[in-house]
């Protein structure tokens, strides 16, 4: 549904067709807040449901940090060259900072772009939205390197005219998940009328729905797909049929 639409249901459950209480921006703000919540639980299926992958990034030559990351980047899935037959034996791996193989690598010279096989990432900084992260890579290189990151970008937010890049007038969340976002909102929006206690706090009912909705989504996403069983890989399979 658009946002508009879900709007007008939540206008209906606090029963109120014309804004008077509660105003379409103050109920689009609280709508936004669901999105962010469930676009977090289904990121942690790591069904790939949300993910961008980004060209303009490079390494520089004789630096240790990544260049050009986007500003909205949440979770790093991961690095490649953008040309990966350039570089046909480079592979990046994440390793804490601190972790041996990553002050190995940083204590090296600047390596060779073509012969480089094993590089090592770390990852640090809050993320999009507060800004980029800063993403250190060894060893260090002798000529720069154009990089494609692969990130879970920020959850869009929902609109209710013409969006931009990171905004949108629909739902953006997957699962058959309008309810839920009704439900988050109208528990919310109802936190504005104090209770018998002068309690300002969401409604425990609508919370409830939106619970039973979110556990229903995530069984719902959870494999994407059915044209095989997962399974865990085993550490010696990758040798099985060689």
């Amino acid at each position: 549904m658009t946002a508009a639409q879900l709007i007008a249901i939540v206008r209906g459950h606090v029963v109120e067709a014309t804004a008077t209480y509660w105003s379409d921006l103050e109920l689009l703000a609280l709508a936004n807040l669901g999105v962010k919540d469930l676009w977090r639980r289904i990121v942690n299926t790591h069904q790939d449901y949300f993910f961008q992958s980004d060209t303009g990034c490079s390494l520089i030559a004789d630096t240790l940090d990544l260049q050009d990351v986007p500003s909205n980047v949440s979770i790093v899935i991961g690095l490649e060259p953008v040309t990966p037959s350039s570089y046909p034996s480079m592979n990046f791996f994440p390793r804490r900072f601190t972790h041996p193989d990553m002050i190995g690598a940083r204590s090296l010279e600047a390596q060779d772009a073509g012969s480089c096989n094993r590089m090592f990432y770390s990852v640090t900084g809050p993320g999009g939205p507060i800004g980029s992260p800063t993403i250190y890579v060894a060893p260090k290189v002798t000529s720069t390197i154009p990089i494609r990151l692969t990130f879970v970008p920020l959850a869009p937010e929902m609109v209710l005219t013409a969006p931009n890049a990171q905004q949108t007038l629909s739902n953006p969340v997957p699962g058959e998940s309008d309810n839920a976002i009704v439900a988050w909102t109208t528990a919310y929006a109802l936190a504005k009328e104090p209770g018998a206690g002068g309690e300002r706090i969401p409604d425990a009912g609508w919370m409830a729905i939106y619970e039973a909705q979110a556990l229903g989504i995530i069984v719902f996403v959870t494999p994407r797909q059915d044209d095989e069983p997962e399974v865990a890989e085993g550490v010696h399979e990758i040798w099985m049929f060689e």
